[in-house]
């Protein structure tokens, strides 16, 4: 949408076909979907790479789906309570988090063979949006529909 912007833009400056606007419109106009991933049964909230290349995706059914990125379903995580609004890989991929409607947030080892939960951290009074690792992946940040930032 900022490429589209910026050629609008660049249109109105001079109103002349330049080089950069060949460039642009180049960069639009071949941008094309690459895969497809079906199988949530509901609205998706949240999509996240891994550093590999996994995909992490989560939805308003509770349902966390993994995929490989070619778009092969992998495996599902275990249902939160209530509807899963993100997920989150950390920065060495070892780790994935999952935040939810139902005011807690996961985190899941899925470098292991069962995937398996490691802690639902509770805390929040409503609804958790979102997380973040450190860069070192020690240190989690979440954020809550209060507007509410806790450190773990």
């Amino acid at each position: 949408m900022t490429s589209v912007q910026a050629l609008q833009g660049l249109k109105k400056v001079d109103g002349k076909n330049t080089e950069q606007l060949k460039q642009l419109q180049s960069i639009i106009y071949s941008v094309k979907e690459h895969n497809r991933l079906e199988g949530h049964k509901d609205k998706v909230w949240g999509v996240s790479f891994s550093p590999d290349g996994k995909i992490a995706s989560s939805s308003y059914n509770k349902q966390i789906k993994i995929w490989e990125k070619n778009g092969k379903f992998l495996y599902d995580l275990p249902e939160h309570d209530a509807g899963v609004w993100s997920v989150r890989f950390s920065h060495n991929g070892k780790l994935l988090t999952s935040t939810s409607q139902d005011k807690t947030f996961k985190l899941w080892n899925i470098d292991a063979k069962e995937h398996k939960l490691i802690k639902t951290f509770t805390g929040h009074n409503n609804t958790v949006y979102d997380v973040s690792f450190s860069r070192d992946d020690k240190i989690i940040a979440s954020g809550d529909r209060n507007g509410i930032i806790k450190v773990w």
